[in-house]
This record gives C-alpha cells, structure tokens and sequence, in this order.
C-alpha cells in the first residue's frame, strides 16, 4: 500500500510537471505572437509614434510615407536604422543617381534635404527611411521594361505596397539592409563603369567652352584660334572622363589655325566612339554630340543607369536591340555571335521598348500590310496610282481571317473606302521584292513587332537610321537566320534550297531567345570609353529636369 501510494504521488508530480512545462511553451508562444504583432502598432501606438516623427524634424521637411514609417519605427523599437555609415553612403549615392535622371520630383526633395548639414542624427534617419520606401517602389518599377517612368515627362505616384513595406522591415529587424541597397542597384554590368565616368565627370568643375563652328569643317580648313582652343579643350576633358589623357601641339600659327591632322585624328576616334563614320568631318552632328555639356552629360548618364534595371544582369543566350544605336546583338552562352546593323521605326513611328522571345523563323515569308500604314500609307497610294498593287506584287482580300475572300482592287470605289476601318487586308506575296525581305523573325507580342529582312540594303550605309514603321529591319538577316536554323538542325544548303523553291516556311525555335528592345543613349563601350548616341525619340528629356539637382548632389556626395 505504501508503494502504491508513493507511486500515485510520482505521477501527480510528473503530471504536475508535465502540465507546467505545457502551460509554460504555450505562454512563450504567445509572448512571441505578441513581438510578431509588433509590426502592426495599436491606433494609439500609431498616432504617438507619427507625432513623434514629425517633431525632430525641421519645419520645412514634410515625409512622404509618414503612415508607413510609424510602423517601421514602431516594429525597430524606435531604433536609428542608419547606423552603419557605409550603406548610408552607398544609399545616397543611388539616390543621388535617380535625382539627377531627374525621373520623380520627391527624389529632388529628399537629396535637396540630405545635403544640409545640419540634418543630423535621428532627423537624418528618418528622411533617408523615407526616402527608401519611394526608392524601393520605383526600383521594382524601372524594372518592368519600357516603364513610363524612365521615357516620359509625366510623373507617376510611387507608393510603396504592402510586400515592400513587410520585406524591409525583415531586412532590418536580421540587419540585412545592406543587403537591401545592394540589390536596389541596377545588377547590369555596366552600371559601376558608369557610375565610375559619372564621378570622374562630376569633379569637372570648369566651364564648358562654346565651339562657335557654324559651318561643316573639314581637314585643313582654316579656324579661329578660339575654336581651335575650345576643340583641343573639350576633346581633352572627354578623354579625361574616359580616363585617358591626350596632348596636343599648339598651333603653327596663331593668326591662322587650321583643321590639322592632329586635331582630326581625336575627331574621328571621338566619332568612331559614338557609333558614327569615322570621317573626321567636323558636321553638325559631330560638332552636336562634342559639345555635350558635363552638366548635361552628368543627368543624361544617371538617366541611362536607372534604364539597366530591366536589362539582364548577366548576358547569356539572348538577342539585344539598342534602339538609338541602331544595332542588333545575339550572345549565345554569353559570348557575343552575331552583330549586324539595324534600321528602326522612324519618330512618328516609334520601335517600342518591349521584351519577347523569338519562336520561329520565317523563310520567304508574306507581307500582311499592317491596318496602320494601310490607312496612313497603301490606300493614299492606291488611290493616286491604280496599278500600285499589281505593279508590287500585292493582292487583296475582304477581311482578315482565314476564309477571307481574294477581291479584285478594280471592282472596289477606292473614294468610298473609309481609311478609319478599310475592311480589307492586302498581302504581298513572298520574294526577292518583298518588304521583309526573304526572312522574318516572330516573336509574339502586342504591338506586331517582330525583326525582318529587306530588299533595301542602301539605307543600312546612313549613320541615323530611325526609318521604319515600328518593326526591326536586319542588314545580316542571313546570317542571324542561319545561326539560329543551325540550332534546330538546318543547315545551310537546307536554308538556301527552302528559300530557293520560294514557298512560306515555318521553322520553329524549340528554345525561344529573349529578346529585348531597349533604350540606352548613353553607355561605357567594350573599350571602356563613354558611348553617346543621338535620342532619337525624345526619351532624355526628364535629364533637363535632373540637371538642377547637380549642385545639391556634388554637396550630399563631396564630390
């Protein structure tokens, strides 16, 4: 009996035991329940911690995202964030970026208030906070190729979502913020070789000389001893910026300078640099691009690095299409293959910005004339001239769908035709005269665009080639075709006896590239030098925007 009951009393105790250390688990779920709900402060914790905010700061800073940063503050138990001074540099230095692409006014806000020095301490955290909250926005929005942001004027609302707001607060409760900073730069490798000639062009602090040549100057014409200065001058300081140093002779004669050798062997390495004829012609458009200010180079640069967000990180198999350097390149497993020479949609017809993937080939492919120049181009011609369908090889059929009907253009009252919605589709049949040319490169998306042949290959000798209607023309579209086939088992004869025979083939590409057509005027070269196209489009204006923020960037930077 005795036994019996000091084991009855074991287990009471065990049971005892066991109840407790139950109850205790359960009560340290709860208490670290209640420190996850610390990220979601009551009302009152809220409207505190707002009021709170707001008194440290001067009175002239008014916060973007105020509601947000009480839940920050509130959640880091009313901790600086900043404290490592490093990723607050680095910070900065971004921000300084997208304030001098001049892309979303409150980044001018935020720059202009963290160049005062007297913004200090907690202030000071609480500013660069909010401005990485609009930061964070932008960046996941620059990434979507072809954002609005980085080509139009238009400013667009950046509020930071909920997953941001949720994804920060992590970073800094496991101290990842520098991780944070470090994934918000463009991951392009191009983007630290621009922001190193960003640097170097920022620390020009001299005046821009004016070039006063009104006329086109070529070798041996005679120049005033101002202009001759000013040339030797400005090309000096570029090759500054790309981290060269050049020396030049001075004049035979002071009186009566002239284009010497000298002066245009710089001006054709200067012209070869840009994507131009090395023609060491001093024209217009040379004579326009060399006199680019550092000012405006600076805010034209910072403009083209927010653009390396949706370009790839790393090249692997993939074809890139520099709208304004009119050029076409196919890298296969990161090693570039193919290169040719491209013309793009003229102004009023704008190639747009866009990603795809190429899915077939076209051999001897059909032209459907799309509705657009159906309307502004083919029925005006039509109309002036009877014979211009018959005489281009087109024919004619009363709707767009397969059964469509083939209709003759004689029996049809051209007058009538309302070039709003003609009601009808006009094809060019495949050949040597077809304007895509013998090849044609699909790659699905909304606006029809897609990369093509021509018959034309003239206009590949211009230098500004912004002369389609939208679609990519290729001056080595042979060869691209070829490579390409190559990989789903044509060869060349194959290729050559299919285009031969002069019917429409289809060949499909089991591994669809990625295509990108984008944007960049402003990029450093494979040989490390500073690369200026012309902005065909009018997509760098947000840079005259950036330019005032020059001043209040050298002073947040100390540069």
């Amino acid at each position: 009996m005795l036994v019996f009951n000091i084991l009855k009393t074991c287990h009471l105790i065990l049971f005892s035991m066991l109840i407790f250390f139950i109850t205790s688990c359960s009560f340290l779920n709860v208490k670290n329940n209640n420190e996850e709900m610390r990220y979601f402060p009551t009302e009152e914790e809220h409207v505190k911690m707002g009021q709170d905010l707001k008194s440290v700061l001067p009175a002239d800073i008014e916060l973007y995202y105020l509601s947000q940063l009480t839940k920050i503050y509130t959640a880091n138990d009313r901790l600086p964030i900043w404290a490592d001074r490093t990723i607050r540099y680095e910070f900065e230095m971004q921000l300084a970026e997208v304030a001098l692409a001049g892309v979303q006014p409150q980044f001018s806000s935020w720059v202009r208030w963290l160049a005062k020095p007297e913004l200090k301490g907690i202030s000071r955290d609480i500013v660069l906070t909010d401005a990485l909250l609009g930061y964070l926005q932008f960046i996941q929005e620059s990434r979507k190729i072809g954002n609005k942001m980085l080509y139009e004027s238009k400013p667009l609302s950046l509020i930071p979502s909920s997953h941001i707001i949720n994804e920060l607060q992590i970073a800094i409760k496991n101290r990842m913020l520098k991780q944070i900073i470090d994934e918000s730069a463009p991951q392009n490798l191009n983007y630290k070789l621009m922001r190193n000639a960003l640097h170097r062009i920022l620390k020009d602090q001299e005046s821009w000389p004016p070039l006063n040549i009104r006329n086109t100057l070529k070798p041996g014409d005679k120049m005033s001893i101002e202009d001759f200065t000013a040339l030797q001058t400005i090309l000096k300081r570029q090759a500054i910026w790309n981290g060269q140093l050049i020396e030049f002779s001075p004049p035979i004669s002071e009186q009566n300078p002239y284009y010497n050798n000298e002066l245009v062997n710089h001006v054709k390495v200067f012209q070869r640099q840009q994507g131009m004829d090395p023609t060491g012609i001093l024209d217009p458009r040379t004579r326009k691009l060399l006199t680019v200010s550092p000012t405006n180079l600076a805010s034209k640069l910072a403009l083209n690095m927010q653009r390396l967000h949706a370009l790839p990180a790393e090249i692997d198999t993939v074809i890139l299409v520099n709208i304004p350097d009119y050029g076409l390149r196919y890298y296969v497993d990161g090693r570039e293959r193919f290169y040719s020479k491209t013309i793009v949609g003229r102004i009023e017809r704008k190639t747009p910005i866009m990603l795809s993937k190429l899915n077939n080939v076209v051999l001897n492919p059909p032209w459907n004339v799309p509705p657009t120049l159906l309307r502004e181009d083919v029925i005006p011609k039509i109309k002036h001239d009877p014979d211009y369908l018959k005489r281009n090889g087109f024919t004619m059929y009363d709707g767009w769908s397969k059964n469509a009907v083939v209709i003759n253009p004689e029996d049809i009252d051209w007058s009538k035709i309302s070039l709003k919605d003609p009601h009808v589709r006009i094809q060019q049949s495949p050949g040597r005269n077809n304007s895509l040319g013998r090849f044609k490169f699909n790659m699905p998306n909304a606006d029809a665009i897609y990369l093509h042949d021509t018959p034309n290959h003239n206009s590949f000798n211009k230098d500004v080639r912004a002369l389609s209607s939208g679609c990519i023309r290729v001056n080595k579209a042979s060869v691209l075709a070829e490579i390409i086939l190559s990989q789903v088992g044509w060869d060349k004869n194959k290729m050559d006896n299919a285009l031969s025979q002069e019917k429409t083939v289809y060949v499909n590409i089991s591994n669809k590239i990625p295509v990108y057509l984008f944007y960049m005027t402003i990029w450093i070269g494979d040989n490390g030098t500073i690369q200026i196209r012309d902005d065909i489009y009018g997509y760098d204006n947000n840079s005259d925007i950036g330019q005032s923020n020059l001043p209040i960037v050298k002073t947040l930077l100390n540069l």
